[in-house]
């Protein structure tokens, strides 16, 4: 036997079993699964990045309205004598809110009424309100306002007294959503 015939001989013996193995071994890898977590979080990601993100219950627009009354405190030793001399009857009654609350909890709005005209900002935290009441003239009242979830509103109080402090009141207060 001649050195080609020998090596012709060799191919098919050593060829063809490595050929039949790889295929073997190709075609067996296509039918077997992704090991687990290799596939799945894509698919995840890829889903969740379709959907967007749900917004918190609170943000959105919210209107209602307040009543005030006389809140100046008991004549005491060291109040103030014009506590005393408020007949109650000033900045007493209605008045309405209006604001805005953002996806991050800041709240910005207005408040109209008895009690005048003010800019409210604040901040929802832990399903409340806190904000503030900033005059937008020098007849308006100044003061907080804290609200409690309430179903798919608010309620709550507003605490305020004019510039210069002789006249206190506080009111109730309900905020219902908007559509």
């Amino acid at each position: 036997m001649n050195s080609r015939s020998r090596q012709s001989g060799l191919l098919p013996q050593y060829v063809c079993p490595l050929l039949l193995l790889f295929m073997s071994c190709n075609k067996h890898a296509k039918s077997e699964p992704a090991p687990a977590g290799t596939v799945a979080p894509l698919a995840a990601s890829a889903a969740a990045s379709e959907k967007p993100p749900e917004r918190p219950w609170f943000a959105g627009k919210f209107v209602g309205s307040y009543l005030a009354e006389n809140a100046a405190p008991k004549a005491e030793v060291g109040a103030p004598r014009q506590w005393q001399k408020d007949d109650g009857k000033t900045a007493v009654g209605p008045g309405t809110l209006t604001l805005s609350i953002a996806d991050d909890g800041a709240i910005q709005g207005s408040a109209q009424g008895v009690l005048g005209d003010e800019v409210l900002n604040g901040k929802v935290e832990n399903d409340v309100v806190r904000g503030t009441l900033l005059a937008s003239n020098d007849t308006s009242f100044r003061g907080t306002l804290i609200a409690a979830r309430s179903g798919d509103g608010f309620t709550g109080s507003i605490h305020a007294s004019s510039a210069d402090s002789n006249t206190v009141r506080a009111a109730s207060l309900e905020l219902k959503r908007q559509p």
